[in-house]
Formats: C-alpha cells, sequence, structure tokens
C-alpha cells in the first residue's frame, strides 16, 4: 500500500509542478504495480486479470480526450498505470472523483484570476513549450488543470472511502 501512496504523491507533485507526466514516472509506475502483482502483494488484493483490464479501461477512457486535445498524453498514461494498480472495479469512482476535484481547481483558478485582473495584477500564463503539438496552443488555459493530480488525489479519497465503508 505504501509503495502505491508514494507513487501517487510522486506524480501528483510531478504534475503539479510540471503540468506534465513523464513516461518515466508511468513505466516505473506500470513495473512497481506488475511487480506487486507478481509478488502477490498487490495493495487491493487485485488478480491479474483485474489490474489488466482496469489499465485497458483507465487508458482507453481518457484517450477521446486527448484525441480532441482537451487532455495530455501523460494524464492518459497515468490513467492506464493507475487502472493497473486500482482495477476496473474501482477506476469509475476514481474519475468521478478526480474529474470534480479538476472542476473545482478549474474554477478556483478562473475566480482567483478575475480577481486579480480586477485588482489590477498582470497574470502570467504556466510556461509553454512551443514543440509541444498545435493542440496546446489553440487555448492555453487547457495545460492549467493538472487532471493526473486530480487523479491521484480522486485514488485516495476513494480508496478511504471504501475502506471507512
Amino acid at each position: 500500500m505504501y509503495i502505491f501512496l508514494l507513487y501517487l504523491l510522486f506524480a501528483a507533485a510531478f504534475d503539479l509542478r510540471e503540468r506534465r507526466v513523464p513516461n518515466w514516472l508511468v513505466i516505473a509506475g506500470c513495473l512497481s504495480a506488475a511487480l506487486t502483482l507478481l509478488l502477490d502483494i498487490q495493495p487491493l488484493s487485485l488478480t491479474g486479470t483485474q489490474a489488466v483490464t482496469g489499465a485497458f479501461a483507465g487508458f482507453f477512457g481518457l484517450l477521446i480526450f486527448y484525441v480532441l486535445g482537451l487532455m495530455g498524453a501523460g494524464d492518459v498514461k497515468f490513467a492506464g498505470t493507475l487502472g493497473l494498480w486500482i482495477g476496473w472495479q474501482m477506476i469509475i469512482p476514481v474519475w468521478a472523483v478526480g474529474t470534480m476535484i479538476a472542476g473545482m481547481h478549474g474554477v478556483f483558478t478562473l475566480i482567483t484570476r478575475w480577481l486579480a485582473r480586477g485588482a489590477g495584477v498582470q497574470v502570467t500564463e504556466t510556461k509553454t513549450n512551443l514543440t509541444q503539438p498545435a493542440r496546446f496552443h489553440r487555448d492555453r488555459w487547457k495545460r492549467q488543470t493538472p487532471y493526473a493530480a486530480c487523479l491521484a488525489a480522486g485514488t485516495v479519497i476513494v480508496m478511504f472511502w471504501n475502506s471507512a465503508t
């Protein structure tokens, strides 16, 4: 359990700071999830089938949002890794809670920008890399929500909610 929580914390911190989830972090999550399955120390006592089904559900469930340019590839890959850890049974509640957290983040961001502009404060946008695909430059706000961090927080909330009931 501690390995998984540490992974979630590290992924969330990286996404909050950099607004991206690098491939090495996704691979580390997949390898550690696979290792816990092989050693039969998986924190949620999943079978291999449940874990792989969760990985497919996590990845392909968010892939459409990447294709539409609404989400980064790292968020989609992180969701797949998350599904490998938590299985298909928990992926929908985690998506729901993570999306609510992302929505609250978006509202908070809009309100603080509006208040800052009203007070005459110059608001700077998050750094962007001009080598990124064009879909990230159509609207600069799309890279503002750290969705992987929201999914990580949603996972912790759902796990503790389930353990309390």
